[in-house]
């Protein structure tokens, strides 16, 4: 597969400056259209952003205090133009993040995601998930809440099993 060079319809660059006029950030989008993946149609995007944290001096000068780069790549069967490509690409990172951060709380939070309870029964193993990710909301909906400090919580929750903070 080869993709297409980038063309200036598939090109996008979007600048903002914090309130306080310290942080600038500029991020520059491309994508391209249609890619055919195994009779699939799909879109690729890709978004190459800077963040740079300014501060004023006494004389009135500004210095450059930090430069950070980041770079995101996604793959979508949305259409993508000019309107949606800087939704699309903060989407993507939410649901990136999402993932990965449940994922990562219940395999290593005290879930026991990665051992395999139910070898012989897919729907057993189907069921278990379905149980641990019940739990997890439970959980986070009592840690969240704002009655969460007058709730008497039992021991087994309070452990570091499930990184919840003493009461």
């Amino acid at each position: 597969m080869a993709l297409k060079p980038r063309q200036a319809k598939n090109l996008y660059t979007e600048i903002f400056y914090s309130s306080d006029g310290n942080k600038k950030t500029e991020q520059f989008f491309c994508w391209v259209d249609q890619i055919d993946y195994k009779g699939h149609k799909v879109n690729w995007q890709e978004c190459c952003g800077t963040v740079t944290t300014t501060q004023k001096n006494a004389d009135g000068s500004v210095e450059v205090i930090k430069i950070e780069e980041k770079h995101f790549v996604h793959i979508t069967n949305l259409p993508l133009n000019k309107k949606n490509i800087a939704a699309s690409s903060y989407t993507g990172r939410l649901r990136w993040k999402i993932e990965n951060e449940g994922f990562n709380t219940l395999k290593n939070g005290g879930y026991g995601l990665e051992h395999k309870w139910a070898r012989k029964s897919y729907q057993a193993l189907k069921n278990y998930f379905q149980f641990m990710q019940m739990g997890y909301l439970i959980n986070q909906l009592l840690v969240k809440s704002a009655v969460f400090g007058m709730v008497q919580i039992p021991k087994t929750l309070r452990g570091n099993a499930c990184k919840m903070p003493p009461l």
